[in-house]
């Protein structure tokens, strides 16, 4: 697939995730702060093979990629980002990541989904990418929308926590959007 491509930011270097990410993919789905407003956590090493084998199948089976996000100057693994449900006949995604905390709120999402969304549109044609935030990611929400994501609906407890229900914000951008990147 085109996609396995790697692709570089002003800070970072995206590249295909590979079997040999999985300390670091374990490291971030374990840490509570991570996990916090993501659907997905593993608690061991051996569980998190699991997510790995997940990144093989979306690419065999041409649904997606997931790239893993290295600082460029010291090539630390950042986090994770990838799009997936890839619809060919409908020409649309969906946008998945995370960061590991000591990297938030330091723009490194926002230039990796800026890279991530050209080449979803450029290289892919897609016209359409989504973005699931939940509903109390605040500081998410913010980001996806300054990037010209629109606010679409919201699935009210469509998802179990640990002890409540949890709700989330569908996000929608077009390639036709003036923001597109």
């Amino acid at each position: 697939m085109e996609s396995e491509r790697v692709l570089r930011t002003e800070r970072q270097v995206l590249r295909p995730i590979r079997d040999t990410d999985i300390e670091n993919v374990h490291r971030a789905l374990s840490h509570p702060k991570v996990i916090k407003y993501y659907a997905v956590q593993y608690l061991t090493l051996e569980a998190t093979e699991e997510q790995m084998k997940w990144f093989r199948n979306i690419v065999a089976n041409e649904t997606g990629q997931w790239w893993a996000l290295e600082e460029s100057s010291s090539e630390s693994f950042v986090g994770g980002i990838g799009i997936t449900s890839i619809d060919k006949k409908h020409k649309r995604g969906e946008l998945g990541y995370w960061l590991l905390p000591e990297y938030w709120n330091k723009g490194f999402m926002r230039e990796a989904l800026s890279a991530v969304i050209g080449f979803a549109f450029k290289e892919l044609g897609l016209h359409r990418l989504m973005a699931e935030v939940e509903t109390e990611n605040k500081s998410i929400r913010k980001l996806v929308q300054g990037l010209g994501f629109k606010h679409v609906g919201t699935l009210r407890e469509v998802e179990k926590g640990d002890s409540n229900w949890i709700s989330l914000d569908i996000f929608g951008l077009l390639s036709t959007d003036q923001k597109s990147i």
